[in-house]
């Protein structure tokens, strides 16, 4: 008998007005801690609805973490506009209060696809998560690395044949990290992940494997 899982929307009162979230986790199992995922770019259709998106939170609903999506501030039912980054990592670090308030014995992990992926790197580096899973990261915005870094567990999942971010500049913009991800680079893989999505969560899987001591 396979698992079941339990979801619940709610609102989030955030810097711009409301954010629209949603929590997931697996029944009947002890939970080992909370990952917040981040959405890609608002003006390309990017929402928390995305398919990287839900690998992402598959492959951590099955290694017993509990999720919680949102939409970034003027995208589905969140309020506020775009604001270039900017104010959607002030909306990430408002989300990550809410679960240390709500979920206080939780470890908080980060994760995030593309502009989301960036935006939960700036984010980990201001407010430390246990660790963080950076999905084909966008790389605007990120010279904050350049003063600081996540400092925690971190694993980047690239396409080599992304059409958007090419990984050899990934590789790059990596070089001067004084601690370095784990970079995993998917052959067949473009931006979007078409065809290699069961590839993608088996990764993630592993990485959580690696770092939650007793999953159950």
């Amino acid at each position: 008998m396979g698992k079941t899982y339990s979801s619940v929307n709610f609102f989030i009162n955030g810097p711009s007005g409301d954010i629209e979230a949603v929590t997931e986790k697996s029944d009947n199992i002890n939970v080992q801690g909370v990952i917040i995922i981040c959405h890609p770019h608002p003006l390309f259709g990017g929402t928390m609805q995305n398919k990287v998106v839900h690998t992402i939170s598959r492959a951590c609903l099955n290694k017993n973490l509990m999720v919680l999506r949102f939409n970034f501030r003027g995208v589905g039912h969140s309020e506020g506009s775009f604001d270039d980054g900017r104010g959607e990592v002030d909306d990430a670090l408002c989300v990550i209060k809410y679960v240390q308030h709500h979920y206080p014995d939780l470890p908080v992990w980060l994760g995030g696809f593309s502009f989301g992926g960036g935006v939960a790197i700036q984010a980990a580096v201001i407010n430390k998560p246990i660790a963080l899973i950076s999905i084909a990261p966008s790389l605007s915005n990120l010279n904050v690395l350049a003063i600081n870094e996540p400092g925690c567990p971190w694993l980047i999942v690239h396409g080599a044949q992304d059409e958007l971010i090419q990984i050899k500049t990934v590789k790059q913009w990596l070089k001067p990290l004084k601690i370095s991800p784990t970079v995993v680079v998917l052959d067949k893989a473009t931006h979007f992940f078409h065809g290699c999505l069961i590839k993608l969560r088996m990764e993630i899987e592993s990485f959580i494997e690696s770092k939650v001591k007793h999953p159950i």
